[in-house]
């Protein structure tokens, strides 16, 4: 991809060099100094297309091209205002010089003041619609990319660090270094177009001096930001790395403090912060060689433009009055020429920003067309109604595993069961691929719609929201929700909740609340059964839901649940829920399984580590 980019630019120089007689051999030395700098290897261009293109050719691609087109016709402006008040200052010299006329003097610092008015006004405008454009790009890859988060069960399918960084931040740095490159470069291109000329035509000496010091920053640069792309890829993973071990801190705050587990959090969160130190210690050094250079070569620049043109003025082959704009095109031609280089620090933000974003793309791509990774896959099936069957069903928990924590199950789900087992023989395997509808593994599954199947897990989805979001999100509104919520709740005991919700500005099923920390365990788990019974499903799963509960509370969640007459398929290894199914299904350590009517049920055959140890010891 990138040697055909290359071609490509080499034919659109020739193209438009043929009718610009200036461009053709400038394009040369531009793509030489981009092979130099080795840009063609340095940015992935395929994945560079997979992340940008969606935005220009999708359902916004009308603004984003009226954006570019006002950034571009400012940025055009811009150029040329720079130019004309170049220009300008040329002519107030040459006013000042052969003539003591006061009006044209003053004709000129008007003419002069207008120009810098317009050149205001579109340098302005330039900052602004650039800035528009990234935020509108980021904003809309965003949303892109959460919403395909949400589809296919890619959020559970996902197998990447940090999708939360990729899907907020990374897009952020992304588009707006995306269009500040962009413009840059578009922007040296109407630079030199502009300045070249003025340049050649004051000294073909100067204009070889240019060349000649920007090869010399391009050799300098090279050699000292060549580690300048890995270190910021580095940076960004050991930045990820530290947020994220932070994140656990709120999450986990009770666990860290009970189980007196400070000293390892915190050592691990300054295990991960002198990492982050020493990447960016080491991406500090780089950036201050080449800053002390770029600050340096300018300098020396500058005042070799100065003593170039001095030294013409005293062969009388340039005036006083040409200083001004041949020094103004000789910085802009240098500035123009050595752009890779005074860029180089964006060029790796962006290099780091697509190794980041290019595999999450990909992923997220592949899940949206349900295409699996390599390995074998469970077959789904949709049914009518309550029907749920495995045939020869085979389970991995990853489908990089080789030991299966299922095999070869038949069975048909046609009465409420409990599945029990040790932990780890394959229970929160086995419910994931009930509900989820995508397994590592062999077989067939035959289940309902997915919308006919409802878990309640042991690990709650509690968002900070209102009630009435909660409890009626996959539901149209009615005019006798308020009575439904009210008589689900007060099923579940949770009758005041609403009249403990309320506030000034909202009734009780409208007042967005933290309910995780509001709530109780069994409180949380007792409201998201009220909006298990609202949504009223086929296949109800209970995944360990009820293990916390108190034993009378717990009597009273099932027979309610009973009470639905919904297919129910309970996860636990509490023996005494079996007396609310019709069989029991037990989960062995080797991946095989045995099935027995509820009313046999002895209990597990198996016993817990610690009750084995204590007996051997006897």
């Amino acid at each position: 991809m990138g040697s055909f980019l290359y071609r490509l630019l080499d034919r659109v120089l020739n193209f438009v060099g043929a009718r610009m007689k200036y461009l053709a051999p400038l394009g040369r030395v531009l793509l030489f100094f981009a092979k130099l700098l080795r840009l063609n290897k340095i940015l992935a261009w395929d994945d560079l297309v997979l992340i940008a293109k969606p935005y220009w050719v999708g359902d916004e691609k009308v603004r984003a091209y009226s954006l570019l087109g006002a950034s571009l016709f400012c940025m055009v402006a811009n150029a040329k205002a720079a130019y004309y008040f170049g220009y300008q200052l040329k002519v107030i010299n040459d006013v000042v010089n052969k003539s003591s006329n006061e009006r044209e003097f003053f004709l000129a610092v008007a003419w002069l003041a207008g120009i810098g008015a317009i050149w205001a006004i579109v340098g302005g405008g330039y900052g602004y619609f650039r800035s528009l454009l990234g935020l509108d790009w980021r904003v809309w890859q965003s949303r892109m990319y959460i919403g395909q988060y949400g589809k296919n069960e890619a959020y559970l399918r996902l197998k990447i660090e940090n999708p939360d960084q990729r899907m907020a931040q990374d897009p952020d740095i992304f588009a707006n270094t995306t269009v500040w490159l962009f413009m840059i470069l578009v922007e040296t291109g109407v630079n030199l177009y502009t300045f070249v000329p003025v340049l050649l035509q004051g000294s073909w000496i100067l204009s070889a001096a240019c060349v000649a010091c920007a090869l010399g920053s391009y050799i300098a640069v090279l050699g000292m930001g060549k580690e300048l792309p890995k270190l910021t890829s580095r940076q960004l993973d050991a930045e990820a790395s530290l947020r994220t071990h932070l994140q656990d801190g709120p999450r986990y705050a009770a666990s860290i403090a009970l189980q007196r587990s400070e000293r390892v959090f915190l050592g691990q969160g300054f295990l991960r912060l002198g990492v982050v130190r020493t990447v960016l210690a080491r991406v500090m050094r780089v950036n201050l060689f080449i800053g002390f250079y770029n600050f340096f070569s300018g300098k020396v620049v500058e005042n070799a433009a100065l003593v170039g043109i001095g030294w013409l003025i005293m062969h009388g082959r340039a005036t006083i009055g040409d200083i001004a704009q041949v020094s103004q095109a000789f910085t802009n031609v240098y500035n123009g020429l050595t752009v890779f280089t005074s860029q180089i620090g964006a060029f790796s933000n962006l290099k780091a920003e697509i190794e980041r974003l290019g595999p999450f793309a990909r992923a997220l791509d592949d899940i949206g067309e349900n295409r699996m990774p390599a390995g074998q896959w469970i077959e789904y099936h949709e049914t009518e109604g309550k029907a749920l069957e495995f045939r020869d069903v085979t389970i991995f928990s990853s489908y990089l595993d080789a030991k299966p924590v299922v095999h070869a199950m038949t069975c048909s789900f046609d009465v409420d069961t409990l599945i029990t087992g040790r932990d780890g023989h394959g229970k929160s395997d086995l419910a994931r691929a009930i509900g989820l509808g995508v397994a590592a593994g062999a077989g067939e599954i035959f289940r309902p719609q997915r919308d006919k199947i409802m878990f309640l897990p042991q690990n709650l989805y509690l968002p900070v929201c209102s009630l009435r979001v909660f409890l009626l999100d996959m539901q149209e509104a009615t005019k006798d929700d308020d009575e439904r919520m009210i008589n689900a709740l007060d099923l579940v005991g949770l009758h005041d909740l609403p009249e403990q919700s309320k506030d000034e500005n909202s009734g009780g099923f409208d007042t967005s609340q933290d309910w995780r920390g509001k709530l109780t365990t069994q409180q949380q788990q007792q409201l998201c059964l009220a909006r298990a019974i609202l949504f009223k499903p086929e296949v109800l799963v209970v995944d360990q839901a009820t293990d916390g509960m108190e034993a009378a509370i717990e009597e009273d969640v099932f027979k309610i649940l009973k009470a639905l007459n919904v297919r129910l398929i309970t996860f636990s290894n509490n023996a005494r829920l079996a007396k609310y199914h019709q069989r029991v299904i037990e989960l062995k350590e080797d991946g095989s399984y045995s099935e027995s009517a509820a009313p046999d049920y002895k209990g597990p055959a198996w016993k817990p580590r610690l009750v084995r140890k204590v007996n051997d010891r006897r």
